[in-house]
């Protein structure tokens, strides 16, 4: 899936898809996980930070992540942005196929536990997380020098 990422890059502009901070050991993830789905379509496939791929390894996403996938997936349909047909083709041709698509893709995992431990769970809202993920972020150098 590596041949992917330069892709996906753009539709996330360079952010976790997960806790939305600035990417570095970029992973494609699943959103509804790989093991449930068995498939590789562009349209459940996103980038993510090593830490918030790993963490999440096959647990079911919250909703909120499924609908954040469902909007990213709309709003490459109404850009010029490559793939836009192979989403067409696979989702369905209205926003309502691809939409009840997706949701019924996510119901085949219902008997998954979900990542976090609950529907609420969030790791945009997360601060320590994100303060983490930033000082991860920033290179060994770059603190060694900030701190003189």
């Amino acid at each position: 899936l590596t041949p992917l990422v330069p892709i996906l890059d753009g539709y996330q502009q360079g952010r976790c898809f997960y806790c939305g901070n600035k990417l570095f050991d970029i992973h494609v993830d699943h959103v509804i996980p790989h093991k449930a789905i068995q498939h590789d379509e562009i349209w459940n496939l996103v980038l993510a930070h090593e830490h918030c791929n790993e963490n999440k390894t096959d647990y079911r996403p919250p909703k909120h992540f499924v609908q954040k996938l469902i909007d990213r997936n709309e709003s490459v349909l109404k850009s010029d942005l490559p793939l836009k047909e192979e989403l067409k083709k696979v989702l369905g041709i209205t926003p309502e196929a691809r939409y009840q698509k997706v949701w019924m893709t996510y119901s085949l995992v219902k008997d998954y536990a979900i990542w976090g431990g609950s529907e609420e769970f969030n790791l945009e809202g997360d601060k320590f997380y994100r303060e983490l993920l930033e000082y991860l972020n920033t290179s060994f150098w770059e603190r060694k020098i900030g701190g003189r």
